[in-house]
């Protein structure tokens, strides 16, 4: 059964990202396409090590064998390269078992140019140009650092930190900052402390609301079914000793009651405090 992509989550990579392709790239600028190609046909069998986003393509995908009825996600191929690369990079995917079906070889085309028709949520990259450019066109986009990660076969946990500002939710706060100052943004932040953010690039549109259950179906049977594992995810409490979140000098931090019936009423009940 085919899932239609406008439904997934769907992240684009590079494919200089998702493999090494250190060797060739030498080869191409020292000897130019004409080489470069020539010595891609002639190891097309020769697979290609991990590059520095396959240890998190490799997990990302794993969330369509936790879902396997709705298949989540989809990791798209974004590729300067040309088609004699294409067909090896190709090879390499069936022969590390990922799964990725969608891909464009561009020929030194622009990946970019390609992100809203695949509907990319995230496009990761090591060319840090094409991540600049992604940005400046108003799309999410990530520079792949290299990593001393020692990717553990064995382990298909995927563990994301995402900034807050600018991700989860818009970087209308940090506008402040950069515009004003920090005492800008404090002022800003104390009379908006009731006014929820906007989303950011990778809220928007609930794409990431099949990682959750919904209030509908909180402890169903589906989502006991098809998860590895029942995962507990306590509440989280964020709350200030004061008033308000920031220090002023005529406020007085709530009493030592309230506080501790507090901490028993969050904490104590399984929430993170």
């Amino acid at each position: 059964m085919a899932f239609p992509i406008e439904d997934k989550l769907v992240i684009a990579v590079a494919s200089s990202a998702l493999f090494r392709l250190d060797v060739a790239d030498e080869i191409y600028r020292s000897k130019g396409l004409s080489a470069y190609r020539k010595y891609q046909r002639e190891h097309e069998d020769t697979v290609l090590e991990p590059g520095i986003a396959f240890p998190f393509i490799r997990r990302f995908l794993k969330f369509n064998e936790i879902f396997p009825e709705t298949q989540p996600v989809e990791v798209v191929l974004l590729s300067h390269n040309d088609p004699d690369t294409g067909n090896r990079v190709l090879r390499c995917i069936d022969h590390y078992g990922l799964d990725i079906t969608r891909s464009a070889f561009l020929t030194d085309g622009h990946p970019v140019d390609y992100i809203d028709a695949y509907n990319v949520s995230l496009f990761l990259s090591g060319n840090e140009a094409d991540v600049r450019d992604a940005i400046r066109r108003g799309f999410a986009a990530g520079y792949v650092l290299e990593s001393k990660l020692n990717d553990d076969e064995n382990d298909d946990e995927l563990r994301v930190a995402f900034d807050f500002d600018g991700v989860l939710a818009d970087d209308s706060a940090e506008q402040v900052f950069q515009s004003g100052g920090i005492d800008k943004f404090w002022k800003s932040e104390s009379s908006n402390s009731a006014v929820p953010l906007g989303p950011g690039p990778l809220a928007d549109e609930g794409r990431l609301d099949f990682m959750y259950n919904s209030d509908a179906d909180i402890g169903s049977m589906p989502n006991i079914l098809y998860s590895k594992g029942l995962v507990f995810a306590p509440s989280e409490i964020d709350m200030s000793i004061r008033p308000g979140w920031f220090w002023h000098e005529k406020e007085e931090p709530h009493s030592l009651e309230r506080l501790f019936n507090t901490y028993l009423t969050s904490v104590g009940a399984n929430a993170t405090f």
